[in-house]
């Protein structure tokens, strides 16, 4: 066997360094990531059912707050306003995108459309589809024809007070006829 010159030997004896280093603190570093997910898995088993138990106690009261607040929110609200200030907090109606929901056959509702002679304006040209945005621009149109609906959905919002963040229940899930927009 041959021997190597000096500036290869040189060379593998630097990289084994290098590689026994590496090792070295590939092994330290996993023994205290090790440590660490076992002090947060602790710390999780020590916090996590109390955070559960409130945070079920959360959903509650904001189910609560929002049946009971609902039904009067126009009554509550000042001057038409979507918030109601309180002392601990504010409750306001967050308006979301509005859809257009088809109940019907797609085909028939087309053909109740030409019959009021708005096809070109409510379908489109060569595909003979509803043109949903166009429909949503015109909602006393929508209104008139068997099968089209335009819904809005809107969201509670609740905000109390000294408290971080904010809690949004959907208003629609909830089945409760929200006061009418001006």
């Amino acid at each position: 066997m041959a021997t190597l010159p000096t500036h290869v030997r040189e060379t593998a004896r630097q990289a084994n360094e290098l590689l026994r280093d590496l090792g070295r603190i590939r092994r330290n570093r996993s023994l205290q990531q090790a440590r660490l997910n076992a002090r947060l898995q602790a710390t999780k088993d020590r916090y996590g059912p109390s955070i559960e138990e409130l945070a079920q106690q959360e959903a509650q009261l904001s189910q609560q707050l929002a049946e009971l607040i609902l039904p009067k929110f126009a009554l509550l609200a000042i001057s038409g306003s979507r918030t109601i200030k309180l002392r601990s907090g504010e409750i306001s109606l967050r308006r979301g995108r509005e859809a257009l929901a088809v109940t019907d056959d797609e085909a028939v509702i087309i053909r109740r459309i030409a019959a009021r002679g708005r096809l070109r304006q409510f379908t489109r040209l060569g595909k003979r589809s509803l043109n949903r945005e166009a429909l949503k621009q015109d909602p006393a149109f929508v209104a008139r024809i068997k099968g089209l609906d335009i819904i809005r959905s809107q969201s509670l919002v609740i905000k109390p007070a000294r408290a971080q963040g904010e809690i949004v229940l959907s208003a629609d899930a909830l089945r409760v006829s929200l006061p009418a927009e001006d």
